[in-house]
């Protein structure tokens, strides 16, 4: 028991890496790891599934994403088209994270996608085969619109 509560007191840090890259990967780093000097010999050290010659750098550095707040007519009829537009969303590299009804609206929908590129995000939103979609599937008004990375 001892020995675990000396490990709970090195404790610095609980990384949880999730994503396309880390279906779910949980490292746990100790203040001897943080003395390593790069994350990789860290998580490395802390048995993370991933290889130590991975680039944890860059691929931590940034995530992009675009949000789409619009209303629909009615959801159960805007949904079926919203699903059938899917193609043409991984063309353009994004990947639904959520889908969202308003509490007191329930045909106000927002959307959150991850951005492979936001050029290209960017571009699927002013398109107008989106344009036409929308319009065809029942959005209601302008959508916002917001690109986002972290």
């Amino acid at each position: 028991m001892l020995a675990l509560e000396n490990y709970k007191r090195n404790i610095k840090y609980i990384v949880v890496l999730t994503g396309s890259f880390w279906p779910r990967a949980l490292s746990v780093i100790t203040q001897d790891w943080m003395a390593m000097p790069t994350l990789i010999e860290a998580v490395a050290a802390a048995n993370s599934i991933c290889p130590p010659n991975t680039s944890i750098e860059r691929k931590l550095v940034m995530a992009n994403y675009m949000i789409v707040r619009h209303k629909v007519r009615d959801f159960s009829q805007w949904k079926p088209g919203y699903d059938a537009h899917l193609p043409k969303r991984n063309e353009a590299g994004l990947t639904e994270k959520y889908l969202l009804r308003g509490a007191q609206d329930p045909n106000e929908v927002v959307l959150m996608f991850e951005a492979q590129d936001l050029s290209r995000a960017k571009s699927f939103a002013e398109s107008a085969d989106l344009r036409e979609t929308m319009q065809k599937v029942g959005v209601m008004d302008k959508p916002d619109i917001f690109f986002l990375n972290d």
